[in-house]
C-alpha cells in the first residue's frame, strides 16, 4: 500500500512534467487559478 508521502511525490512529479511542457503559460495560469479558488465543482444535469 502506498503512503500519503508516495502520493504527494507522484503528484509533484506529474505536475512538474505537465508544467515543463507549458510553452505559452496557459497551463501555469489555469493551475494557479485552481489554487487560488481552492474549490471547483461541475454542476450535475
Amino acid at each position: 500500500m502506498r503512503s500519503p508521502a508516495d502520493f504527494k511525490k507522484e503528484i509533484e512529479a506529474r505536475l512538474k512534467k505537465y508544467l515543463s511542457r507549458d510553452s505559452t503559460g496557459i497551463r501555469h495560469e489555469v493551475l494557479a487559478f485552481f489554487v487560488r479558488i481552492k474549490s471547483a465543482t461541475i454542476p450535475e444535469r
